[in-house]
């Protein structure tokens, strides 16, 4: 496998009070880290709230994959590890809590995507303000049929929808 993809909390789409909590103690992320790492493989960690980005960050992890629920105190973490970010903005724009809600999904799904939504991309602007390294990628968007593997978002493929998002949250097109 490569890269190793530690899922340590819930998400949107799982049945959760809150997607902000972790699964995983600092210790036992900071051994899928060493592990990872001494197969020469880089560990992304799927993190929602600060407690598992930081801890994720202090055990060496490489990329954080999401943030959706961060605060400053996570961004922090990030920056002061090196620690690379990959947002996924486009997921917390297309999962809008009003259109789940009028499609008739559940109220703690609902519940899920509008704490997602809530800073997210307030945080990552400062994770570009303080030079996090960005990483741009999409994750289970539930719209449209794009071709096999491919995200779509609003008639267009997602890692486009993402790129513009990074750009209005304070990316350079260069970046």
């Amino acid at each position: 496998a490569d890269p190793i993809r530690l899922l340590s909390p819930a998400d949107i789409p799982s049945r959760s009070t809150t997607i902000g909590h972790t699964l995983h103690t600092y210790e036992e992320i900071a051994a899928a880290a060493e592990e990872a790492h001494r197969w020469a493989k880089p560990l992304a960690v799927h993190a929602m709230g600060d407690e598992t980005i930081i801890a994720a960050a202090e055990a060496g992890a490489d990329t954080i994959e999401h943030g959706f629920v961060a605060t400053a105190k996570g961004i922090a973490a990030m920056a002061a590890a090196g620690t690379m970010y990959c947002p996924n903005l486009t997921v917390t724009v297309a999962w809008d809590p009003a259109i789940l809600a009028a499609q008739g999904y559940p109220q703690w799904f609902t519940a899920n995507a509008a704490e997602a939504a809530a800073r997210h991309h307030e945080m990552f602007a400062e994770a570009v303000r303080l030079g996090i390294p960005i990483l741009a990628g999409v994750d289970d968007l539930p719209e449209g049929d794009g071709p096999v593997g491919i995200e779509v978002h609003d008639d267009q493929i997602g890692l486009i929808a993402e790129l513009k998002l990074m750009q209005a949250g304070g990316m350079t097109p260069g970046q």
